[in-house]
C-alpha cells in the first residue's frame, strides 16, 4: 500500500523544497500539498500557475486571515476538546489519510491541521530544510521551552486526560540537506536529503510553470548585494553598499532587495536595483550559471543556498562579522554557529566570512 504525505508550506522557497522532496525522498507514495498564504504574497500567484498541473496528488491554498494571536490559541484549546472552527473544516481535507505531516515549524495552524486530521488516523510529523531555521532550532517547540510550545503544552494535557495521542509525542525528526550542520542537541532522527539535480526535468518544469522563466535575470552585475531583513538602523547597511560600491565601481554591483523591506535606497545613488521580485533566489540557481559572480550579503540565508541545495560554488561573502548579526535575527548565537560550521565546512570552496573591513576590500 503506497504512503500518504501531506506537505504544509508557507514560503516560496519551501515550495521549491516540497517538489523536490516529492521527486525524492517520498517518491514511494502520494504526496499532497497545503499551502498557507500568511506573509509570503507570491504563494498565491504560484498556487493558481500550479493547482492545475497534478504534480502533487492534491493542492490546497488557505488564505490569509486577520484572526488575533488571542484567537489563535482559543482555537487551539478549542481543538484540543475536540471543537473544530469551521473555517478549518472547509479548508483542509480531512477525508484523506496521511502517514506523515512534513512543515517547517509548528504553527498554530499547523497544530490545528494535526489535530483535526488525527482524530481519524495516528500521524507523524517531521520538519523539514528551508534555511538556516531548523538547524537552528526556530520556531522549534519540541527542541525548547517558549510561549508557543507552553501553549502546545496545555493543549497536549487536554488531549492526554481525554486519552488522544499528543503532538509531542508524534514529532518523529528531520529531513535536511545537510544533517551534520544542525546546532542544536536533538535526541530526533534525521534524514538526508539529496541535493536539488538542476537536470530534473520533472522538477525544473514544475518550478518553472510555479514561477515562471527564471533563465532571464537581472541579476547579471558581477557583484550581487542581497539586502537583509532589517526593522531599524542598528545595522548600517547602506553606507557599508556604498564602500563596496566605490571600490568595485556602482555598474558592477546590482542590489537585491529583501521582499519584506521593500524600499529602493540605492538607485538614486546610481546603484542598479533587481526588479525579479516574488521569486525565490533558489530558483534562479536552477536555471542560471553564476560562478562567475561574487554574493553579498550581511546574514541572508542566499548565502548558504547553492552549496546546500545545489552542490554549486559560487564565491560568498557573509558580512556579519563586520557589522554584527541584526537584532531581529531569530537563534543569533545558534546562527552564528552555524555560520562558522558552515565556513569550516565549505571555505575551501570560496565560501568567506571577512573580520574586517579592511579584509572585505581585499577580497572584493
Amino acid at each position: 500500500m503506497k504512503k500518504r504525505y501531506l506537505i504544509i508550506v508557507s514560503q516560496l522557497f519551501q515550495l521549491m523544497v516540497a517538489a523536490h522532496l516529492k521527486e525524492t525522498v517520498l517518491n514511494d507514495g502520494d504526496v499532497d500539498l497545503i499551502i498557507l498564504e500568511e506573509t509570503s504574497a507570491g504563494l498565491r500567484d504560484a498556487y493558481l500557475k500550479i493547482k492545475d498541473l497534478k504534480y502533487f496528488s492534491n493542492i490546497y491554498f488557505v488564505a490569509s486571515d486577520s484572526r488575533t494571536r488571542k484567537d489563535k490559541i482559543k482555537s487551539l484549546v478549542m481543538a484540543a476538546f475536540g471543537k473544530y472552527d469551521e473555517k478549518l473544516k472547509r479548508e483542509i481535507v480531512h477525508d484523506n489519510s496521511y502517514d506523515q505531516i512534513l512543515n517547517v515549524g509548528c504553527q498554530t495552524y499547523v497544530y490545528l491541521i494535526w489535530s483535526y486530521l488525527n482524530t481519524k488516523q495516528r500521524i507523524n510529523i517531521y520538519f523539514f530544510d528551508e534555511g538556516p531555521s531548523p538547524y537552528l532550532g526556530q520556531n522549534n517547540i519540541f527542541e525548547k521551552c517558549s510561549l508557543r510550545s507552553i501553549c502546545y503544552g496545555l493543549a497536549d494535557m487536554i488531549l492526554a486526560i481525554r486519552r488522544r495521542p499528543r503532538i509531542l509525542d508524534k514529532f518523529k525528526g528531520y529531513y535536511l540537506f545537510y544533517p551534520g550542520l544542525l546546532q542544536i542537541k536533538t535526541r530526533y532522527s534525521t534524514y538526508q536529503i539529496p541535493r536539488i539535480d538542476p537536470q530534473n526535468a520533472a522538477y525544473r518544469s514544475f518550478i518553472q510553470a510555479a514561477f515562471g522563466d527564471t533563465s532571464k535575470t537581472d541579476l547579471d552585475a558581477k557583484y550581487i548585494f542581497f539586502e537583509d531583513n532589517i526593522f531599524d538602523d542598528s545595522i548600517d547597511d547602506f553606507s557599508l553598499i556604498m564602500k563596496i560600491a566605490e571600490k568595485v565601481g556602482k555598474e558592477n554591483i546590482v542590489v537585491k532587495l529583501h521582499p519584506r523591506r521593500n524600499k529602493d535606497r540605492f538607485s538614486d545613488q546610481g546603484i542598479k536595483v533587481s526588479k525579479s521580485t516574488g521569486i525565490p533566489w533558489e530558483a534562479f540557481l536552477l536555471t542560471n550559471d553564476f560562478t562567475d559572480k561574487v554574493i553579498l550579503t550581511i546574514s541572508s540565508s542566499v548565502a548558504f543556498s547553492s552549496r546546500l541545495y545545489f552542490d554549486m560554488d559560487i564565491p560568498t561573502i557573509m558580512l556579519y562579522k563586520i557589522t554584527g548579526v541584526a537584532p531581529n535575527v531569530a537563534e543569533a548565537e545558534n546562527y552564528v554557529k552555524y555560520a562558522e560550521s558552515f565556513r569550516q565546512e565549505f571555505g575551501n570552496r570560496e565560501f568567506y566570512t571577512p573580520n574586517s573591513m579592511d579584509e572585505l576590500l581585499a577580497l572584493l
